[in-house]
């Protein structure tokens, strides 16, 4: 090979009559070994081998928790409680909240999964409450205790009649044959 030059090795010298000289050092080039240049386009190889291996382990670890929380038996519902009332309205609370509780697009039964507001919404619709607590007992059980509305006097208005409670709020409208006149007062408009 041939030495070459390069305009990096030029080395500046003063010489004889204070004319300039440039003198190289040799440099010896082989065209099967050189360096590639790299572009700014170029994509790079991407990520290190340590950090593929802490992404796929962190997608893992997510995926495990997702289905260990809301797909397997790990809060399923077993035990649903209802304090408050008679035990065939206990019955139908039951039957309401589990019922809520069929999930049809993820876990079924799924503690976490439960909305207490449908319940709270469904509840008073069918019932006239004063109280509704619902609590979700880890991992397990679903307590519900409420209480009713009391009446306490009947009111009649023209032709029909309504249960109301001590505030005056109106509880229900009931059928004049079901009205026990002995046990409470009736009030007319």
């Amino acid at each position: 090979m041939l030495p070459g030059r390069n305009k990096f090795n030029k080395i500046k010298r003063l010489g004889a009559g204070g004319r300039k000289f440039f003198y190289s050092k040799k440099t010896y080039k082989n065209p099967f070994f050189q360096r590639q240049k790299t572009s700014p386009y170029r994509r790079s190889r991407g990520l290190p081998k340590k950090n593929r291996l802490i992404i796929v382990a962190g997608a893992a670890a997510a995926i495990v928790i997702l289905w260990l929380l809301f797909f397997s038996n790990l809060f399923k519902i077993n035990k649903i409680e209802v304090s408050g009332v008679l035990d065939y309205q206990a019955k139908e609370i039951e039957s309401m909240a589990s019922a809520l509780a069929q999930d049809k697009f993820f876990g079924k039964n799924n503690l976490l999964l439960f909305s207490k507001s449908r319940l709270n919404q469904a509840l008073n619709e069918k019932y006239y409450l004063q109280n509704l607590n619902i609590k979700k007992s880890l991992p397990h059980t679903l307590k519900i205790s409420l209480q009713q509305k009391q009446p306490a006097a009947i009111w009649l208005e023209g032709d029909k009649y309504f249960q109301i409670d001590g505030q005056g709020d109106i509880i229900n409208q009931v059928d004049p044959l079901n009205i026990n006149r002995q046990s409470l007062p009736l009030i007319e408009n």
